[in-house]
């Protein structure tokens, strides 16, 4: 039944895109019509799209800044952008199942990328099973942009190498965008080390489990996360079993994130008396300090480097 009302949609989206005004979560450029389209589920992939494909492509975003890919629903406006893209990207792993959806119910063949594919993907942290069953599509922590040396080496190369072989004239460009950005990416690795060596471990409890990778690259510890999963608010019981295992680790930073109600987070750091950090893994096109990749990994550096100093 749902797969039909998305089918219906999809088809409503189409036939009356052309009296819909255009737009997309990234902004649309002078002569962006005649550009291929690429079209990812999330910010920070259309924005590692852009920075390779530059002035020969359009990126655009499905994901609005703000709102959470565990949890969204495409509308029949995100519906017929999807069924207008020459390349579609996605991260898999259960973090946008809805995206998955939308590129099949398209029927259109849309090459794409699925950037956790072939990944060996962490365990989620922090996960118990009083707190339920872990979703049966979810393979493992999707959350692998947030690691920029993953990027680096593995996703950017990647994505340049499936834009080069479907816009092969622009093959040279791409690879030199490409080597820019893998230039950019190692200053930011760089950042992040001399953060790591410093004398604190970084310890903290997360709001959900998104900073796995990070951590492990770093050497920090995600101790647990205050979501089973997103969209599922805590228990009681769980509050307090955080709360014991906090002070047992001596944990004093709370990680919260703008997509999701910070308020159990909050009364989390005070039961233990720390803080709580604000950081985001997704950014998007407007938010200040958070409107590209390197920004973004850079606003959450910066925040670290506050919890740490705390």
């Amino acid at each position: 039944m749902r797969r039909a009302l998305f089918l219906f949609l999809l088809t409503l989206a189409i036939l009356v895109g052309g009296c819909a005004p255009p737009g997309s979560h990234l902004p649309a450029r002078e002569g962006d019509e005649a550009k291929p389209l690429v079209v990812a589920t999330i910010f920070p992939l259309a924005d590692l799209a852009r920075q390779i494909g530059g002035e020969k492509i359009q990126a655009v975003a499905l994901l609005p800044a703000g709102a959470s890919p565990h949890t969204f629903e495409p509308t029949p406006r995100e519906m017929k952008m999807a069924s207008e893209a020459s390349l579609f990207l996605c991260v898999g792993a259960g973090l946008d199942v809805w995206g998955q959806r939308l590129l099949q119910a398209t029927g259109a063949g849309v090459p794409a990328v699925v950037i956790t594919d072939g990944l060996a993907l962490l365990p989620v942290t922090g996960r118990h099973e009083h707190e339920g069953e872990e979703p049966e599509e979810e393979a493992g922590d999707p959350h692998v942009w947030l690691d920029p040396v993953l990027v680096r080496d593995v996703i950017a190369p990647r994505l340049a190498g499936e834009m080069s072989g479907l816009w092969p004239a622009w093959a040279d460009y791409f690879q030199t965008n490409l080597q820019r950005l893998q230039a950019e990416l190692t200053r930011l690795d760089e950042e992040f080390r001399e953060q790591a060596a410093g004398p604190a471990r970084v310890k903290f409890i997360s709001f959900h489990a998104a900073w796995g990778y990070l951590a492990r690259r770093y050497g920090w510890e995600e101790v647990a996360s205050v979501l089973a999963y997103p969209g599922q608010e805590p228990s009681a019981r769980w509050l307090k079993e955080l709360t014991d295992l906090a002070k047992e680790k001596g944990v004093t930073t709370i990680i919260i994130e703008p997509q999701f109600n910070p308020q159990p987070a909050k009364l989390l750091a005070e039961e233990i008396g720390g803080r709580v950090v604000t950081l985001d893994p997704l950014g998007g096109e407007g938010l200040a300090g958070r409107d590209s990749y390197l920004a973004l990994m850079r606003y959450n550096l910066t925040a670290m480097k506050e919890a740490v100093e705390f």
